[in-house]
């Protein structure tokens, strides 16, 4: 997977760069190293913001400070990009760090195997806010046609630039009304993700 990696001091994520290399992962960053945070990639002449260049499946902040903070670092101001885009965020560091409420994950640990683990699992965790668009346009469908929907879930997960969204009604519907729930269902999640690539939707059960 390819892992936008950020740290409120230069240098401190070395060691779980290294981790992130040897477990087959690559590594994109918002400045070159002993870059100044602002401008990033993005404004710099001719430059382009990683996350356009390719997917990125989850974002690493390593935070070295000791107290919460009133704003999260300048050298974390891409973990706002990738939160935006609705990409999982993996805090690395206390668990007072002002980006926490933000996070998918917050690893206190120093291990770098233990903080890689956090975020392969942060990348293929389903997605509850995508979900519950998802579940909602599903049951509005159910709830029309005068079906039970108490049953009904979704489920939505992301490989790379892409969403699979896996609609269960709950009750027994026709071809027809699964195509009109895929349909609604795709609208509400693009609609909460706009950023999307490309967004799969299976309808089961």
């Amino acid at each position: 997977m390819r892992v936008l990696v950020l740290e409120s001091e230069p240098g401190l994520a070395d060691d779980l760069v290294t981790e992130l290399a040897s477990s087959g992962h690559s590594i994109a960053r918002c400045h070159e190293r002993g870059e100044a945070p602002f401008p990033c990639k993005a404004l710099a002449s001719r430059g382009r913001c990683p996350l356009d260049e390719a997917p990125v499946e989850v974002a690493i902040a390593v935070d070295g400070s000791l107290h919460a903070a009133s704003a999260p670092p300048p050298e974390h101001d891409g973990a706002r990009c990738a939160l935006r885009r609705t990409i999982p965020l993996v805090i690395a560091g206390p668990e007072n760090t002002a980006l926490a409420p933000w996070a998918s994950r917050t690893v206190t640990s120093a291990d770098t195997r233990t903080i890689v683990t956090a975020a392969e699992e942060a990348a293929t965790a389903p997605l509850s806010r995508h979900a519950d668009a998802a579940l909602g346009a599903l049951k509005t469908v159910l709830d029309i046609h005068g079906l039970e929907n108490n049953d009904a879930v979704a489920e939505v997960v992301r490989e790379r630039d892409e969403l699979t969204v896996r609609l269960n009604p709950g009750v027994e519907v026709s071809q027809k009304l699964r195509e009109v729930a895929s349909i609604r269902a795709l609208s509400a999640v693009r609609e909460a993700d706009p950023f999307a690539a490309r967004i799969g939707v299976k309808v089961v059960g």
